[in-house]
């Protein structure tokens, strides 16, 4: 059986969305089990919907579970080693600097999108843009984000 995708608090006045990680304290949300975000009413065993699809091999992606609990005011890092651009028979490869991130603000982003501020060698002064959860590779504590700074993001 399916874990429910929302969880309703102790006192009955609230219901969090754990999909979307939005808590709502309409008593309407609350009492129709009704997320406003994600726009869906939820069912107690219904499984989580969040997938979604690698922009350039189409396969679809399911966030794990802590990459699904991430929310406003987490750090992350991404972990690109190595691209390669070409075809089969002429391709080039780069070397990807790890960038480290702090979640921002999920204003106006569907579900799995936040808002964030990243840093790497290539982007020292940091850079606002879009960011799907799926792109982590793991969460850092605020210590392991200031290291990072220290080293000017560097990888240690």
């Amino acid at each position: 059986m399916s874990e429910p995708t929302y969880t309703i608090s102790a006192d009955g006045s609230a219901i969090l969305c754990r999909v979307c990680r939005t808590t709502s304290y309409n008593p309407s949300d609350v009492r129709e089990r009704y997320c406003g975000k994600c726009k869906m009413f939820h069912t107690a065993a219904q499984p989580a919907p969040m997938q979604f699809r690698h922009m350039i091999t189409g396969q679809p992606i399911t966030p794990s579970d802590w990459q699904r609990a991430l929310t406003i005011g987490d750090y992350y890092q991404i972990d690109n080693s190595v691209a390669a651009v070409g075809d089969e028979d002429t391709f080039t490869t780069y070397d990807i600097p790890t960038i480290y991130g702090q979640i921002e603000s999920d204003e106006a982003c569907p579900p799995g999108f936040f808002w964030v501020k990243a840093y790497s060698t290539d982007c020292p002064r940091g850079e606002t843009g879009s960011f799907n959860i799926c792109e982590a590779t793991r969460q850092i504590t605020k210590e392991e984000f200031e290291q990072a700074r220290q080293r000017k993001w560097a990888r240690p």
